[in-house]
């Protein structure tokens, strides 16, 4: 029989987006506003260009998020933001990332990108362009004319030069003509001044425009020629100046600017670059110290970091949170204050520059460099020990948060004046992040950048460390073809290891090898290299090689069709993971004590190992494994005989893989053939279309809720046994309601509107509306009528 072809359907999903609510309010644009939605009407690619500090971002953030509220794109709006970024290789993978699409393995990000774009409706916002521009341009041009529905919408410092492209220069905000005999009665009429009014308060909630002080804030707003930046830094002055003060200062500090260099191509960049300086000269000494250290970090800081890296001549560490505390309230620095978690600062990216440029001209900045790299490296080795315990997806997220200082840190470590060895050390000790959080290319292109470097060539223990973690991602990476790179890099590691006489890095080289071994379908190879890891990690007490290297020779025995000893090496594995509390690899045991389970025809113990591993797989967030899951769920599901459930679920997770780039068809994650290539045969093309096109149409909640309620469901031989009913053959019934569809439709029957039976269920209107969806599917019904009579004349109701 052939294999199943429903793993080439592509993929269609709900509108979605990653836009955040900014903290303060956005003023004015209305004009703005109106011209970027009516050009996105007709441009595919629209530019927002303009000076540092213009309001592009805010501009632009403020339209796509109207755009998301109305759902004016099926497949969603996603906002990516590059300023962190410096090499303009990982531009296409931060996108990718940001869409939550997997690496493929034998895919370039761009080719990713536009397999996973092809024919979704989306709009993509590329923040910050300008210092990545040929990288963005080139990335940008391959999907518009891939993807024919979708569209960019980008900011950058100017336009990024394809065909097809326009762009919008972002003007200043609106201001009273200098030539109005009087000043205006409403100040919020105009932008610029509004802007004033609203940041004014909220650094002083008293402050109030009065006749006094109105000519002074149009005179700043003017000055400042009504760039949004630099009126924001103005009126976060008012707590200290009077607003006559602060115009006397701008007309003291731009007198040079506007008299002399009349030879400026960008002169409200300049008049911005001397508005910063103005509110740096205005800083004491300490905050001046803080604030130049401050631009040695990328993506944001946490307190604990500012303490650990710029404490030190001139400022102590008992002085870092009260200084920045002054920074914060005079809107140099950006404080994120979010639920259960650290709080973290950032310096708006304009401002980040103007800082690193006083670092350089401090001639710190490679002392402040090397304490960043030194701090996170001891930061991720921290992590990497705490890992395997149950609080996986916290630390993993924390690192996926700092991810643009590690960035930051390795490109240090690689530089002249870098620490090598650090970075290697740093590397070894992120691969697993790498792993786990789909950045598999970009951490084997860090340690082998690193290791080929002449300094890193010594026989080093941080060089086999990063030899090992450079091999296992070149084998993850290798799924689709041969290892030779992965089995190269261990073997060197190996060397290394013993040659030094590294006892544990020896076994950790050797299981390594013995992974590679199996992938390979060499069992016997595979099984002398981990029997060998086995034995020294016993010998060492090494609780999680063990459990590790039984896992793998549980593997191979279930493919070479040794069930027996397969049950017995996972029980055993097993039970040293829980032990370590490791709930992320007693997930995995799990799943695969599932799959041997249903191979020996055990169905019930077999739902309730999948349930309990889909539980903690859900707990850490681990989205492709909620998919394995699911399918095996599904395999249940057909071997049940409840076909619709089977299918559905199978298409829900096939979906969810692909949109993570795994491969299409995932055959090497299938250890045996799939029982749903039975039921497709069994259901007939029609059916088993319908099915598989609901199931592509389930949220992952509903999902859920699925496989949560098989477990409840009686089994059946056959599908045609499924359910038992008069006029079943003449009336096309197509599978069993399950009892929720039964719950629903008694209280259709009882009259009950959508919103009335989601609020007796407690369940989402949307969940109401797939169940009812689903029934009248099963019924062959198009509405309430034709469902109430087909369940009575069916003897339901």
């Amino acid at each position: 029989m052939p294999k199943p072809t429903f793993a080439r359907d592509k993929i269609h999903t709900a509108s979605q987006a990653n836009l955040i609510q900014p903290l303060t309010s956005f003023i004015g644009r209305k004009k703005e506003l109106a011209q970027v939605r009516q050009l996105l009407t007709q441009a595919r690619l629209l530019t927002l260009t303009g000076v540092g500090g213009c309001g592009k971002t805010r501009l632009a953030r403020q339209v796509a998020m109207e755009l998301a509220a109305g759902r004016s794109f099926e497949g969603g709006v996603w906002f990516v933001e590059l300023a962190a970024l410096n090499d303009p290789a990982l531009v296409a993978q931060e996108v990718a990332q940001t869409l939550g699409i997997r690496e493929m393995f034998d895919q370039s990000a761009i080719a990713s990108l536009i397999d996973h774009l092809a024919d979704r409706q989306l709009l993509l916002l590329l923040d910050n362009c300008e210092h990545l521009l040929a990288a963005c341009a080139e990335l940008a041009e391959n999907l518009l004319l891939a993807s024919p529905k979708l569209q960019i919408l980008a900011t950058s410092r100017e336009p990024l030069g394809i065909p097809g492209e326009t762009s919008v220069l972002v003007p200043s905000l609106s201001l009273p003509q200098p030539v109005q005999a009087s000043l205006p009665t409403d100040l919020t009429n105009y932008d610029a001044p509004a802007l004033f009014l609203d940041r004014a308060r909220s650094v002083l909630p008293s402050f109030v425009p009065t006749e006094q002080n109105m000519a002074a804030i149009i005179q700043v707003c003017r000055r400042l020629d009504g760039i949004p930046l630099a009126i924001e830094l103005g009126a976060a002055r008012v707590n200290v100046l009077t607003v006559e003060q602060i115009a006397a200062r701008l007309d003291d500090r731009f007198n040079l600017l506007t008299s002399s260099n009349r030879t400026a191509v960008l002169p409200r960049h300049q008049t911005l670059r001397e508005t910063i300086d103005w509110s740096y000269q205005l800083l004491s000494e300490e905050e001046r110290t803080l604030f130049r250290r401050l631009a040695v970090f990328a993506g944001g800081f946490t307190l604990d970091a500012v303490e650990a890296i710029c404490t030190g001549a001139g400022l102590q560490q008992n002085e870092i949170l009260d200084t920045l505390a002054r920074l914060v309230s005079k809107s140099l620095v950006v404080a994120d204050i979010l639920e259960q978690r650290e709080a973290r600062y950032h310096l708006l990216e304009t401002i980040r520059q103007y800082a690193l440029d006083l670092l350089r001209e401090s001639g710190e900045e490679n002392k402040l460099r090397d304490r960043h790299l030194a701090w996170f490296r001891a930061l991720a080795e921290k992590l990497k020990a705490q890992w395997r315990g149950p609080r996986q997806k916290e630390l993993f997220d924390q690192l996926e948060i700092e991810h643009d200082n590690l960035r930051a840190a390795l490109e240090w470590s690689k530089s002249e004046f870098g620490s090598v060895e650090a970075g290697l050390l740093l590397g070894s000790a992120l691969w697993r992040f790498w792993e786990i959080q789909n950045h598999l290319r970009e951490g084997l292109e860090h340690l082998t950048d690193l290791l080929a470097l002449p300094q890193a060539q010594a026989h080093t223990a941080a060089r086999a460390k990063a030899l090992y973690g450079a091999g296992y991602l070149a084998l993850m990476q290798g799924l689709a073809r041969d290892y030779t790179a992965s089995e190269s890099l261990l073997n060197e590691s190996l060397a290394i290891a013993r040659e030094r006489n590294e006892p544990q890095l020896i076994a950790t080289a050797i299981y390594g090898l013995g992974v590679v071994a199996r992938f390979r379908g060499d069992h016997e190879r595979a099984e002398e290299l981990l029997q060998e890891s086995l034995r020294s990690f016993r010998q060492f007490e090494n609780r999680v090689g063990t459990y590790i290297s039984l896992y793998n020779l549980a593997e191979a025995a279930t493919t070479r069709g040794d069930l027996e000893r397969a049950k017995a090496l996972h029980e055993e594995s097993l039970a040293l993971k829980r032990a370590q509390n490791d709930e992320w690899s007693v997930a995995n045991s799990l799943m695969s004590l599932a799959t041997i389970a249903r191979l020996q025809n055990n169905t019930s113990r077999a739902m309730d190992l999948i349930q309990e591993s889909l539980t903690l797989f859900l707990k850490i967030g681990d989205t492709a494994n909620i998919a394995f899951c699911l399918r095996e769920i599904s395999a249940l599901a057909s071997l049940q005989g409840h076909s619709q459930f089977a299918v559905q679920l199978y298409a829900f997770a096939d979906t969810s893989l692909d949109a993570l780039g795994y491969p299409s068809g995932h055959a090497y994650r299938e250890q045996s053939e799939h029982p749903l290539a039975s039921v497709q045969a069994r259901m007939g093309e029609s059916r088993f279309h319908a099915a598989w096109e609901s199931g592509r149409s389930l949220t992952l909640d509903q999902a859920i809720e699925q496989a949560r309620g098989l477990g409840s469901l009686p089994q059946h031989k056959s599908d045609s046994q499924a359910f038992t009913a008069p006029h079943d053959k003449d009336q096309g019934l197509i599978v069993s309601l399950n009892e929720r569809e039964l719950e629903v439709l008694r209280l259709i029957a009882d009259g009950l509107s959508n919103q009335e039976i989601a609020a007796r269920l407690v369940i989402a209107l949307s969940t109401v509306k797939w169940h009812i969806n689903n029934l009248f599917g099963k019924l062959g019904v198009r509405s309430r009528t034709q469902a109430i009579a087909q369940a009575k004349e069916l003897g339901l109701l």
